[in-house]
């Protein structure tokens, strides 16, 4: 099968930092094409240079066999390179049918026919099998169908070459599915699709493809079939990521209490609680004195202990405020130094 594009050795600077360091890709038609990498890989600079958002420093783009030099993204919605980020842009205050149709309302001298609009409107989402009232507006949508609709739209505009990034974030699993289930619509209708996602299990499971960035250059291109998760995430990251949960300490028993106070309130091996052994203390009620013949099993509660709040005027240094007035008369009258 022949790729409808084709890209080789695209390289990419920002500055000093090399974003992309001779990349090479193949998209064929009616496949879904998962680009996979950590952040910073160079998933997002690779995407836009195919949509025309940035100019390549070096390589070549083909589609359909001829090469393109200077990629606008003018020319590549003509080439049928769509791309649907990960915000949306609809705009919101518009219904769906001028959302489909938008830049390209149908009109008649200087009116708009409205009754086509949401006729177009209507036949472009029943391609898709979408099911979303055309007259409701952008703003009163889900995500998902935020999502539906703008991808409906790049498609009726003649999109060949989708680009999809992060098109399930922030979605319920029910939504997710509804987006998954489009994504493979259009793959079984010819499209193809690059599929941008951070979930490894949603990339395993929709994509028939998968391409490996790891710091701007390609690791590894090969069918989902002959990965998997470890294999993946192996090949994204460098080295073998091993996930393992830390194991709880063993909780320890008490020894038996000599204190008094405890043994009144029977074994203390057996005791339900620590609060239930605080209770029975002397000391119970009184914060910050913690029984010195039961410093093993009673702790106050931090909630009980009363911190001694700081003065407002602090006492100058090397004096010491009288606290009666017979302390006032006992103590030597200080006289101030005459000048």
């Amino acid at each position: 099968m022949t790729p409808v594009v084709r890209v080789r050795a695209v390289t990419k600077s920002f500055g000093g930092a090399a974003a992309l360091k001779g990349v090479d890709l193949d998209l064929y038609p009616g496949e879904i094409h998962a680009l996979m990498g950590m952040n910073g890989a160079g998933k997002s600079t690779l995407v836009q240079i195919l949509s025309g958002v940035h100019q390549a420093d070096g390589g070549t783009i083909e589609v359909d066999g001829q090469a393109q030099h200077g990629l606008t993204v003018r020319r590549a919605r003509r080439l049928g390179i769509a791309s649907v980020p990960q915000r949306r842009r609809l705009a919101m205050g518009l219904t769906v049918a001028e959302n489909v149709l938008l830049g390209d309302l149908p009109t008649r001298g200087r009116t708009v026919h409205w009754k086509t609009v949401r006729e177009e409107a209507r036949r472009a989402l029943s391609s898709l099998g979408i099911d979303i009232d055309v007259e409701r507006t952008a703003g009163s949508l889900t995500v998902a169908e935020q999502t539906i609709v703008e991808v409906a739209r790049e498609v009726r505009r003649g999109g060949r070459i989708l680009i999809l990034d992060e098109p399930t974030a922030c979605l319920s699993a029910r939504d997710a599915n509804r987006v998954r289930a489009l994504v493979r619509t259009l793959r079984d209708e010819g499209v193809a699709v690059v599929y941008i996602s951070h979930y490894i299990d949603e990339v395993m499971a929709v994509a028939d493809r998968l391409t490996v960035l790891r710091d701007g250059t390609v690791v590894r291109t090969a069918p989902a079939a002959d990965l998997d998760p470890a294999a993946l995430v192996r090949a994204m990251t460098g080295r073998d990521v091993v996930s393992r949960r830390a194991e709880r300490p063993t909780p320890r028993t008490r020894s038996a209490c000599p204190c008094a106070a405890c043994a009144t309130a029977g074994p203390s091996a057996t005791s339900p609680s620590r609060s239930a052994r605080a209770r029975s203390s002397p000391y119970w009620g009184r914060p910050g004195t913690p029984s010195p013949a039961c410093s093993t099993c009673f702790r106050p509660p931090p909630a009980r202990i009363r911190r001694t709040p700081r003065r407002r005027n602090p006492v100058p240094f090397g004096r010491i405020p009288p606290r009666s007035p017979a302390d006032c008369a006992a103590s030597p009258a200080t006289a101030e130094p005459s000048a």
